[in-house]
């Protein structure tokens, strides 16, 4: 196009038409890279982007992936674990407040209401 003499709107106009082609519509490939990095790096970011509750059913999507190879993989696998025993007990699963963690110049190093 640039050959014939073509105008700046319309090489954009072309290039913009191809790319809406490479992909799906309303598939966005940026984000489908950055999921799929996160599951071989052990960063569920499916969840986190969706914002979605963690279910039994997504625990167990996690453990049936192969074994923990890095940190951010072990810990997922063990926090997928956990939530899977509280599940299955019926039981609630345990939440903590950190408190307001106010801090004394006078005993240095020590942090009172935590």
């Amino acid at each position: 196009m640039a050959q014939n003499d073509g105008s700046i709107e319309e090489i954009n106009a072309a290039l913009t038409k191809v790319a809406k082609r490479t992909h799906p519509e309303g598939k966005n490939p940026a984000l489908g890279i950055l999921i799929a990095w996160g599951n071989l790096t052990g960063i569920p970011f499916d969840v986190f982007l969706a914002q979605q509750e963690m279910t039994p059913k997504k625990a167990t999507e996690i453990l049936s992936r192969t074994l923990p190879t890095t940190e951010a993989k072990a810990l997922q696998f063990v926090a997928a674990k956990a939530y899977l025993a509280f599940a299955k007990s019926g039981r609630e699963i345990p939440s903590w407040d950190a408190g307001t963690g106010q801090y004394s110049f006078k005993d240095t190093g020590k942090v009172i209401d935590v």
